[in-house]
C-alpha cells in the first residue's frame, strides 16, 4: 500500500511539473492552466489552485470558453475546500450548456453538503431533466430523497441506476440503507458491496451501524 501510494504520488508530481512546463512554453492556452488547477484540487493544494484560476480568468478574460471553464473548476476548488456557499457563486455563473448540467450538480452537491435537501433536490432534478440516464445524477437524486425520508422515491432513483449499471455500490449501499431503515432484509445487498469495493463499504459503514443502533433501541423500547 505504501508503495502504491508512493508511486502515485510520484505521477501526480511528474503531471503538475509537466503541466507547468506547457504553460511556460505556451501561457496562451488557457486549457493548461484549467488541467493544473483541477490537480491541485485533487490533491487538495487549494490555495495554489485557487491563485492559479484566478490568475488565468484575468488572462483570459476576453475569452468566454475558457471563462466558463475556469469558472467551474474555482468553484470546484471552493467546494473541494469545503466553502459551499463560495462554490455555489461560481457555478451560478455557467450558462455554457455543455458543462451546465454539471454545474446543476455541484450546486445540489453543495446544498447536501449544507444539509439543505429541499434545495439540493430542485438543482438535481434540473440536471436530471438535461442528464436523464447519467448514474451519478440517479444516484445523487436517490441519496436527497432518502435524505428527505422518501425511501419510495428513493429506491426508484436507486434501481434506475442499477439498470444502467448493475455493479454501482452507491445504488448498492442506498438500497442496503433503505431496507436497514425499513427493517427489511438487507444483509446481502451490504455484503455485496464489500465485495465490489471494500473501501467504500469501510468508508460508509458508520451509517449502517447508527441505523441498526437505532432500530435496536427501538425495539427495546
Amino acid at each position: 500500500m505504501e508503495e502504491k501510494r508512493r508511486i502515485l504520488a510520484n505521477e501526480v508530481d511528474q503531471t503538475i511539473k509537466k503541466l507547468v512546463s506547457m504553460i511556460n512554453k505556451n501561457p496562451n492556452d488557457w486549457r493548461n492552466y484549467n488541467d493544473l488547477g483541477i490537480v491541485l484540487v485533487q490533491i487538495a493544494d487549494y490555495a495554489s489552485a485557487e491563485e492559479l484560476i484566478m490568475k488565468a480568468l484575468g488572462l483570459f478574460k476576453t475569452d468566454a470558453k475558457a471563462q466558463q471553464s475556469l469558472l467551474y473548476t474555482l468553484g470546484n476548488v471552493y467546494y473541494g475546500a469545503g466553502e459551499y456557499q463560495k462554490a455555489m457563486k461560481y457555478y451560478q455563473k455557467i450558462i455554457d450548456n455543455t458543462i451546465k448540467g454539471d454545474a446543476f450538480v455541484m450546486i445540489a452537491q453543495s446544498f447536501m453538503q449544507q444539509k439543505q435537501y429541499q434545495q439540493a433536490l430542485v438543482y438535481a432534478l434540473t440536471a436530471q431533466e438535461m442528464l436523464p440516464d447519467d448514474v451519478k445524477i440517479l444516484i445523487l437524486v436517490g441519496d436527497i430523497w432518502l435524505a428527505l425520508g422518501d425511501f419510495d422515491k428513493a429506491d426508484v432513483e436507486y434501481r434506475r441506476a442499477l439498470s444502467y449499471d448493475t455493479d454501482n455500490v452507491a445504488a448498492l449501499f442506498g438500497r442496503g440503507i433503505i431496507a436497514l431503515t425499513l427493517n427489511r432484509p438487507s444483509a446481502a445487498l451490504f455484503a455485496r458491496v464489500e465485495q465490489l469495493d471494500s473501501k467504500y463499504y469501510a468508508d460508509n459503514k458508520q451509517r449502517v451501524d447508527e441505523i441498526a443502533t437505532v432500530i435496536h433501541s427501538r425495539q427495546n423500547k
